[in-house]
């Protein structure tokens, strides 16, 4: 017997839920999501390559590690946050590791 908290819990994860999730380590992807400057809410490009995937039903979250300025940034992402807004794959490397935390150019 499920208690209210855990019914209201799914509820709400059905809502923001994507059935698949069609990208894998490796992908190279282009991510556009909403982000809060101030007071107002505005759309960011990142543009990187997909290194970590952790799989937890809907808690599942991908790291995506980018080049700016010559440095590398790793952003972890939740791939049911209703913040993201639209995901392109542009290309994907191929690789024989699912973590793929020693690549360092792309």
């Amino acid at each position: 017997m499920k208690t209210f908290s855990k019914m209201l819990i799914s509820h709400i994860e059905k809502k923001y839920k994507i059935e698949e999730f069609p990208f894998k380590s490796g992908d190279i992807i282009n991510l556009l999501y909403q982000t809060k400057s101030h007071e107002k809410e505005r759309p960011v490009s990142v543009d990187g390559i997909i290194i970590a995937i952790k799989n937890k039903e809907t808690n599942k979250s991908f790291t995506i590690r980018q080049a700016i300025k010559g440095y590398f940034i790793d952003q972890k992402f939740f791939a049911h946050s209703p913040k993201i807004v639209k995901i392109t794959r542009k290309n994907a490397l191929s690789k024989k590791k699912s973590k793929l935390y020693y690549i360092n150019s792309f």
